[in-house]
Parts: structure tokens; sequence; C-alpha cells
């Protein structure tokens, strides 16, 4: 199994440890690098509409606090109930933003896999598979599958033991 780490200094998918062999030369470099850049490509888009949801939602946990600051300064009776309303409509700004993003992971993932989908054929030609784990943003896997090696070997193996049977026995033989 290959794993491929996301790199957060560059905001991509680490892959300047991949060389052929490690696949056994099953897949090249470019191979590689276009999957990877194409999944790096809607990780991009999906953090931009992130970023953009986390905007909303500072701007909002901010009105709260200068309605907070505005009725202390107003009056100083008000204080406790304003504290309880900017606290409840902070950790209510919290949870929608949370939310979003259990969300935004959740699609991600889902067009991730759909990408890796559409590649599956390519590559398990090739006996390799593309893998999606738990903890998706971290990492991506890329797994030799040696189900195929093995069968080929034992086809191999298996046309072998024919050819030994065939000419061992003189009745087969002709």
């Amino acid at each position: 199994m290959l794993v491929f780490p996301f790199d957060k200094s560059s905001d991509t998918y680490d892959m300047r440890f991949y060389s052929p062999n490690l696949t056994d030369g099953r897949a090249t470099f470019m191979e590689i690098s276009q999957v990877l850049a194409a999944v790096n490509q809607i990780r991009q888009t999906y953090m931009k509409r992130m970023h953009r949801r986390m905007g909303i939602i500072l701007a909002y946990e901010l009105m709260c606090l200068f309605f907070f600051c505005l009725c202390r300064s107003k009056n100083s009776e008000f204080l406790w109930p304003s504290v309880v309303v900017y606290v409840t409509f902070a950790l209510f700004g919290i949870a929608v933003f949370s939310f979003f993003q259990i969300k935004n992971t959740r699609i991600l993932k889902h067009s991730v896999a759909g990408l890796l989908q559409t590649e599956y054929r390519f590559f398990a030609s090739r006996g390799l598979r593309w893998n999606i784990p738990d903890s998706f943003s971290g990492w991506l896997e890329l797994h030799k599958d040696y189900r195929l090696r093995v069968n080929e070997e034992n086809s191999n193996l298996i046309s072998g033991q024919e050819n030994f049977e065939r000419d061992s026995d003189p009745l087969l033989r002709a």
C-alpha cells in the first residue's frame, strides 16, 4: 500500500516520494500525478466554498459581539441578558459552522470517490486500486492488488502442469 499524505504547506497531496518501482512499474509518475492533480483541484474548489462560509459565520459572530458591546455600554442592567444572548448566538454560529464543515467534508469525499471511480478500470487493469480512508483529508491510499499477479501465476502453473502431464503420459502425448 502506498500512502499519499496531504501536505498543508502546499495544500496538495504529496507525491514527491513516488517512483514507478513502488508499484512494480504498473503506473508511471505522470499517471499518478494526473489523478492527484484532479483530486487537488476538487479539494481546492470545496475549500474555497468552505472559506466563504467561514467568512459569513465570522461576520455573524462579529455582529453578535457588536450587539453585546452595544447593550453593555448603553445600560449595565442588561449585562447578564446580553451575555446569555451573545453566548447563545455564538454557540449557534459554531454549531452551524461545524455542520457545514462536516457536510462539506462528506461531499468532498464523495466527489473524490467519484473521480477515483472513473479511474478505476484503468488502474484495476494494472493491478492497482485507489482507496479513500475514513480520515479522508489526511491522505489517499494506492493498493497493489496481488490477487491479479497470483491469478496469472496460477494460470501459468496450471498450464505448466497440463504440459507435464501430457508429456509424461503416453496416451495424452498424441
